[in-house]
């Protein structure tokens, strides 16, 4: 507990410490209320727990109103049920009868769930008015047994009797059963205490006098903490010395902060809780400064100044662990070098014959001491051929003599990566290739008694990277050659290779040594020009998934905006076990065949179209079927919004719309008319110019027939004129919702079906005007 004493409310009694259990003689209802409004006003304003068990003459309803009086804002604390008022019945007797034990307990439980919510603690009252005779002894019993606890608790308890219903013998006993009591005498309240519990306290004070003067005088440092929190409550003369700091400095604060491990404390707390008694137990202790030390400590638990509590004795005993360790040390330092001599021996033979180097211990002239089998099964010789005699005389090389004396004489290790060399003796080996480490042996003077020859035979593995060097070079080779775009990842896709051809077909260097489906530079798209996932790149499947592709079409957006088409054929690399090492791309620039053969594919479209225009035309149907069934041909060739085909009448110097082609409802149907007048292009369609409109949106002061276009949201307009042998005799119409100006070949097809659907309308007018004269000849016969 942080706070040793609480004020009471009572100016009589002023403050007092968590455990206190008091009584209060009462005579009237107003007595009842002078000292316990202030009582619980100040537990409220204190962040205390409250409860109030009333009875007569000052029941729950009436309290509360008494209460509220005083504290204004009461609604707020019921509100978060930081007070309850309650019924006799409710706490007493609340299962029909007293039962002491209960009471007890929900006092205790009362505490523990105020102080899980934060609170500090818990402040009671109870008015006995409701005690029967018969239930005296009982309730004797229940206040002794609080008393004989509450001093261990965060709880203020006041206990209220009705002076007119206690005699002699019941106010000795409740007295007796409580720190002291509140009387009103003369009009003044005043605190009595028993004389028992004066001279008990009196003895305690005495007693914790001689302990204080028992424990400063002990030559072992001593600390009593609050079991709880760990909080220092006591600490003698010696503990502050060990610890480096005086008492003042420590009350209040908490043990843990002296502990290099605070779990150590924790340890200690779980031993004492099982039963056990804790002695001689090693910890690792912090100073004030920071520094740390060894301790022994010993502890049990007691109550102290009211409060559960552990004392602890230290003792100081780093340098006993050292002289302890220091002795242990020498102890086994003689037996361990002893041993070691022999298993050194025993690992030197044993690795010099388990490792697969080859290795050899010469003295300082070179002259073989020791090898082991690998180095003799490696050489060529037997170890008795080579023990005593030197290295250089079997195996002459004056550069690597010059490195051993090099070694020998500067002390400094050597180290040499695929070092060639040539048996002399052993030409049919050819040129071999050495891993060889030197490494010089020092006398205890610090002259080098001998060298440690280490080798592995690299050969296999240098003659395997020369040839794949070669089959790289050769591959390279190809790859670089090749007249195709090749692109060859390994199984991360990561690009290890890449031709010229493939920069210039991807329009971008392809870099090596990056992933390929990061390569954002490379547009890469589908056909119809969606973007690929990276991850759905034909390269990235194989390499990643094992996919083969054949002849799947890519288009790549060159840097110059530029399409271009590509044909990619792409497999996965495996080893010998089958695992995918990498892919290979092999890509193919289709552009031009694509190029070609979608003009081929238009061209054919053309003709047909014009083929059925002719066969039309000789089938001699009505003129708006000819024009309909032509502007319905016409739409795939060239999408439109609407079509339609317009005749001119010189003689009433109007217009006609004889056919339309239009995707929904139109304003203007056919057979409608109009005056040539109001067609602003017409001079130009004369001299048999295309006229084209960019956005007839923009236009203003149009004729009708010109807004009904623009409603129907045309933007682009072209008109071509129907001539036929000099004769303007209507014009093709094409709206289009595309501001875009038409490109060289639809302009070309529409002046193409333009001069078919002229000669339709001329070859109608003269089978109309060879029909006249028929008639006309009729008549005159």
């Amino acid at each position: 507990m942080t706070e040793r004493r609480r004020y009471t409310g009572i100016d009589a009694l002023g403050d007092v410490p968590w455990g206190t259990h008091f009584c209060l003689f009462y005579e009237t209802r107003q007595d009842l209320t002078d000292l316990l409004v202030p009582y619980f006003k100040e537990g409220l304003e204190n962040n205390e727990f409250c409860m109030w068990i009333t009875s007569e003459p000052l029941e729950a309803e009436d309290a509360k109103n008494a209460l509220q009086r005083v504290v204004t804002n009461l609604s707020d604390y019921l509100d978060k049920g930081q007070i309850e008022i309650l019924d006799y019945a409710q706490w007493y007797t609340k299962s029909g009868s007293f039962d002491a034990d209960r009471v007890l307990q929900g006092w205790l439980a009362k505490e523990r769930e105020a102080v899980e919510r934060g609170f500090d603690g818990l402040r009671l009252t109870g008015n006995t008015f409701w005690l029967e005779e018969e239930n005296w002894s009982a309730f004797e019993q229940y206040e002794a047994a609080i008393d004989g606890v509450i001093h261990q608790h965060r709880i203020l308890a006041l206990c209220t009797y009705s002076v007119k219903r206690c005699g002699l013998a019941e106010v000795v006993d409740v007295v007796h059963n409580h720190q002291f009591a509140l009387i009103k005498r003369e009009g003044k309240w005043r605190v009595l205490e028993s004389a028992e519990r004066k001279r008990a306290e009196e003895e305690l004070r005495e007693s914790q006098e001689r302990f204080r003067t028992a424990t400063e005088t002990l030559p072992i440092a001593m600390i009593i903490t609050r079991q709880e929190d760990g909080a220092i409550l006591y600490a003698n003369r010696q503990y502050c010395e060990t610890i480096g700091a005086n008492v003042g400095e420590l009350i209040g604060r908490t043990a843990m902060e002296f502990y290099d491990q605070p779990g150590d404390r924790d340890r200690m707390l779980s031993l004492l809780s099982s039963g056990e008694k804790l002695k001689d137990f090693e910890i690792k202790a912090r100073r004030a400064d920071g520094t740390c030390f060894w301790a022994k400590v010993s502890a049990d638990t007691l109550c102290f100044d009211g409060q559960r509590s552990v004392v602890t004795v230290f003792q100081d005993i780093t340098e006993s662990l050292h002289l302890q360790e220091e002795r242990e040390r020498l102890l086994t330092q003689s037996e361990d070098l002893a041993g070691a001599l022999r298993a050194e021996r025993d690992l030197l033979e044993t690795v010099m014959e388990c490792t697969e180097a080859q290795i050899a211990y010469l003295d300082r002239d070179f002259n073989f001491v020791r090898v082991n089998s690998a180095y003799e099964e490696g050489c060529g010789y037997p170890k008795e051929q080579l023990i005593g005699h030197n290295h250089f005389e079997l195996f002459p090389h004056e550069e690597n003599q010059a490195s051993f004396e090099r070694v020998r004489d500067t002390g400094e290790p050597a180290e040499y990566r695929a070092k060639p060399f040539v048996f002399p003796a052993r030409p049919e080996l050819g040129t071999t290739y050495w891993d060889w480490t030197l490494t010089p042996v020092f006398e205890p003077g610090g002259e080098v008694q001998g060298l440690v020859l280490s080798l592995v035979d690299v050969t296999e593995r240098i003659r395997s990277m020369m040839d794949l060097d070669a089959e790289r070079a050769r591959l390279r080779a190809i790859i670089d050659t090749a007249p195709l775009p090749i692109v060859v990842t390994d199984e991360k896709c990561r690009v290890l290779m890449a031709n010229s051809v493939a920069d210039r077909i991807f329009g971008l260097p392809v870099p090596q040594g990056d992933v390929w489906t990061d390569q954002a530079l490379l547009k890469r798209c589908y056909p119809d020009g969606t973007p690929y996932e990276s991850r759905r790149l034909p390269l990235s499947r194989s390499a990643v998934d094992g996919e083969v592709c054949r002849d799947e079409e890519m288009t790549v957006l060159q840097p110059d905006g530029e399409r271009q088409v590509i044909l990619a054929n792409t497999a996965p690399i495996a080893d010998s076990k089958g695992r995918i090492t990498g892919a290979v791309g092999v890509f193919q620039d289709i552009t031009e065949r694509r190029r070609t053969r979608d003009d081929l594919r238009r061209y054919a479209q053309r003709l047909r179209l014009l083929h059925d225009v002719d066969q039309f035309i000789l089938a001699s149907p009505p003129l708006d079927h000819v024009m309909r069934a032509t502007l319905v041909r016409l739409r795939p060739m060239t999408p439109y919004l609407r079509a339609s085909v317009i005749l001119f009448h010189p003689d009433s110097a109007e217009w006609e719309i004889v056919a339309v082609d239009t995707a929904g409802d139109t304003g203007l149907p056919s057979g409608q008319r109009g005056p040539l007048t109001r067609v602003w292009y017409l001079e130009e369609i004369r001299r048999g110019e295309v006229h084209v409109t960019d956005n007839l949106q923009e236009l203003t002061d149009l004729p009708p027939w010109a807004q009904v276009l623009q409603s129907e949201g045309v933007r682009s307009y072209v008109s071509i004129p129907l001539i036929a042998q000099g004769e303007l005799t209507g014009s093709l119409n094409l709206g289009l919702e595309s501001t875009d100006a038409p490109t060289e070949e639809q302009l070309e097809i529409w002046r193409e079906v333009a001069s078919q659907l002229a000669l339709a309308v001329r070859q109608h007018r003269l089978r109309q005007e060879v029909e006249r004269h028929a008639e006309q000849l009729e008549h005159m016969v």
